[in-house]
């Protein structure tokens, strides 16, 4: 078949390398190569509680006023147009009839003289005196207050006993920077007397309130019916 020996040993070698190349089969292809970054997570910590105590609230504490000296005799008497009150005041001061129930008094001539708000002059004073059905009211002054769930009147923490006409009475005072109207002090005496509530009140805008004068006025209290 072969004419000579090196042509034979020639055919040899070739089918060798061919059979070596069928049985290492074809090169796998390299895979890609996968860069795997790892970010590290965020660290979330616990939001603080902030535990908070409420504060104690303040327990109003009554004002206590000395007894007022007499009325001077010289007073004027103003007398309630529906016969159930008479009330005194000095000289020279005068009144004002703000309502069928309120009477405003004044040391000085409101006809005249421009009020500020709630009716008085700035280094004055007004007094309020006045009566409400308690039937139809919230409260008489500021010592006492209806409980919405009872209907019974409910005497405030700050008020101190006092008396109008000899009966039992409150005083509640609102200092300054309480309430509305920027007062400098505000007394109240009130009283519930056969269903009404009657009740004597100053507005101070004076920087040195003259209580003394207001207690007197309300001293001078004198029930008519």
């Amino acid at each position: 078949m072969f004419r000579s020996l090196p042509a034979l040993l020639a055919w040899l070698l070739l089918a060798a390398a061919v059979a070596c190349g069928s049985d290492r089969g074809p090169s796998p292809t390299p895979s890609a190569s996968v860069s795997s970054s790892i970010v590290p997570s965020e660290t979330i910590l616990p939001t603080p509680t902030l535990s908070v105590t409420p504060s104690a609230t303040p327990i109003r504490t009554p004002t206590i006023y000395p007894s007022p000296p007499p009325v001077p005799n010289d007073w004027q008497t103003y007398a309630d147009p529906s016969g159930f009150y008479t009330v005194k005041y000095p000289p020279a001061w005068f009144t004002q009839v703000e309502g069928p129930t309120y009477v405003a008094i004044y040391p000085f001539n409101p006809a005249i003289t421009t009020a500020g708000p709630g009716g008085s002059v700035p280094g004055s004073v007004k007094v309020e005196s006045g009566r409400e059905d308690i039937a139809q009211s919230a409260g008489c002054g500021s010592a006492q207050m209806k409980d919405p769930a009872t209907g019974e009147m409910v005497v405030q923490p700050g008020a101190a006993p006092w008396t109008l006409s000899a009966m039992p009475a409150y005083l509640f005072v609102y200092a300054a920077g309480e309430g509305e109207g920027g007062f400098t002090l505000a007394p109240s005496v009130s009283t519930i007397y056969k269903g009404t509530c009657f009740f004597i009140t100053a507005y101070f805008s004076e920087p040195t309130p003259d209580v003394q004068t207001f207690l007197q006025i309300a001293e001078s209290f004198q029930f008519t019916y």
